[in-house]
């Protein structure tokens, strides 16, 4: 499973193996052998279930948010689990 979520500009993946869920931040490294420039994914979060993984990444955008007052912080937290949920759900076509 790989879902790729935006927190205030930054590419965030949750992705997962028959292990262990990852939250990873997108870097750019180069590579020695050819000295081009290339895109990774590097994990900083490890979260032990699904919900703690989802329930993070809302966390991320929520605290990532410009929000004064609490109807603004309302929509924040809508659009952010509308986001959560779109991508969760085309997860889930794509797997059939």
């Amino acid at each position: 499973m790989k879902l790729e979520f935006d927190v205030k500009g930054a590419p965030v993946l949750l992705r997962s193996s028959d292990m262990c869920y990852e939250i990873c931040r997108q870097r750019n490294r180069t590579d020695k052998a050819t000295g081009t420039d290339e895109d990774i994914w590097v994990p900083f979060i490890y979260p032990v279930t699904l919900e703690h993984a989802l329930t993070r990444i809302m966390d991320m955008k929520v605290k990532a948010s410009d929000a004064r007052a609490l109807s603004e912080l309302k929509a924040v937290i809508e659009s952010a689990r509308e986001e959560i949920c779109r991508a969760w759900d085309t997860s889930l076509k794509g797997a059939r």
